[in-house]
C-alpha cells in the first residue's frame, strides 16, 4: 500500500530521514519538468534538482499543509530555477553580442529541429504556470489527477489551464514566419 505525502512528510519531521528518500523518488519527475519548464534542458539540470531537495529537506517543518508537499516543493523548485536564471542572466552575453564578436550560432539541421526548437520555444514563453503543466501532461505523461495532486489544484483548473495553454501555443507557433 502505498503512503500518501502526507505521512512521508510526518515520518521524516519524526526522525524517520529514510522515508525522504520516497518522497524525492516519488517528485523527481515534477522537479525535472519544472526545472525544463524554466531553463529548459540546460546542463545544471541535476544540480537545480538537488538544490530544490536540499531546501525541501531543510526547511520541512515549515510546511504547514504536510499533504501538500508536491506543490510546495514546486513552489522551492521555481525559486530554485530563478536564483539560478538570475545568476546565469548577468555572466550571458546576448545574442547580439555574439554576433559581434563573431561567434557562429548553430542552425538547425532540418525542418523537424526547427519546429521542435519553435516548440520548445513557445513552451518557455508561456507563463510559468501553464508551460509547468503543458510539460508535466506531455512530457512526463501525468494524468490530470496528478497533476492536480502535485499542484493543489482541482481537476477543473488543471483541465482550464492546459486548454489556455493549447490555446497559446496554437497562437505563438501560427505567429511564427514559415
Amino acid at each position: 500500500m502505498e503512503v500518501d505525502d502526507s505521512r512521508l512528510v510526518k515520518r521524516v519531521l519524526a526522525g524517520e530521514t529514510e522515508c525522504f528518500t520516497t518522497l524525492l523518488t516519488r517528485h523527481t519527475t515534477m522537479v525535472r519538468a519544472v526545472i525544463y519548464s524554466m531553463v529548459g534542458a540546460d546542463s545544471s539540470a541535476d544540480d537545480l534538482a538537488q538544490e530544490a531537495f536540499l531546501r525541501s529537506f531543510k526547511y520541512l517543518g515549515s510546511l504547514s499543509d504536510h499533504g501538500k508537499y508536491g506543490g510546495w516543493l514546486c513552489g522551492i523548485t521555481r525559486r530554485v530555477c530563478l536564483d539560478f536564471l538570475r545568476t546565469r542572466r548577468k555572466a550571458m552575453l546576448s545574442l547580439e553580442e555574439l554576433a559581434e564578436v563573431g561567434v557562429d550560432l548553430p542552425q538547425p539541421q532540418d525542418a523537424t529541429a526547427e519546429l521542435k526548437n519553435n516548440v520548445h520555444e513557445a513552451i518557455m514563453n508561456l507563463p510559468e504556470h501553464l508551460g509547468q503543466i503543458v510539460l508535466m501532461r506531455y512530457i512526463d505523461k501525468y494524468s490530470y489527477e496528478r497533476m492536480a495532486e502535485i499542484l493543489g489544484v482541482s481537476r477543473a483548473t488543471v483541465s482550464a489551464r492546459l486548454m489556455q495553454a493549447r490555446k497559446l501555443l496554437r497562437e505563438k507557433l501560427d505567429q511564427r514566419p514559415r
